[in-house]
């Protein structure tokens, strides 16, 4: 099962990694190939929205596992808040052919980062989020051992450090610049 896991990552990231990508980033940060069982998910999950729906995605290991998880930023007017803040989604590989949902993290904006620090094997995730003032700050969420925090807004301030980070998702200038997603 291990082998038919590892050739089906190595597919992806082959397909991955022959796509043009949104930005330069250290993560694979793609325009939207993402897993069809994680395109389903979203489907699924977003299914009752009108108007367009769009995402931006990235494959990157996250976990002690050694295999790529898949960040998804969702985008679109149905989908975010009126500041522009939407959701940010983590699924992991369940088996040769699937992904499972780890976090829905609520209200964030790109770029979406990745420490090198870990919390329960997990590496921490750092988004943007509006601020008690109304302005936006960076938060550095920790794994739990089984999901992110969904409300970013009551995570910690992250403090900039001499840590670099992955830019997963970077910033976009607009809702139109993300792949479509099909509500079929």
């Amino acid at each position: 099962m291990n082998r038919t896991i590892g050739v089906t990552v190595l597919l992806f990231l082959l397909a991955i990694w022959s796509a043009p990508t949104t930005a330069q980033s250290a993560a694979t940060t793609t325009t939207g190939i993402i897993p069809p069982s994680v395109e389903t998910a979203l489907r699924e999950m977003y299914a009752g929205g009108n108007g367009e729906i769009r995402y931006f995605a990235a494959a990157i290991n996250l976990n002690v596992e050694g295999y790529p998880e898949i960040i998804v930023h969702v985008v679109g007017d149905t989908v975010c808040g009126s500041g522009g803040w939407c959701d940010t989604l983590v699924f992991a590989p369940n088996d040769s052919s699937s992904f499972r949902h780890v976090a829905t993290i609520r209200s964030t904006r790109p770029p979406i980062r990745v420490s090198p620090v870990r919390s329960h094997d997990w590496r921490n995730l750092i988004v943007t989020v509006s601020g008690d003032d109304g302005r936006p700050r960076d938060v550095e969420l920790r794994y739990d051992g089984t999901s992110y925090p969904s409300n970013p807004t009551t995570a910690p301030a992250h403090r900039a450090s001499n840590i670099v980070t992955q830019v997963a998702i970077p910033a976009y200038r607009g809702f139109d610049s993300g792949t479509l997603l099909a509500l079929r």
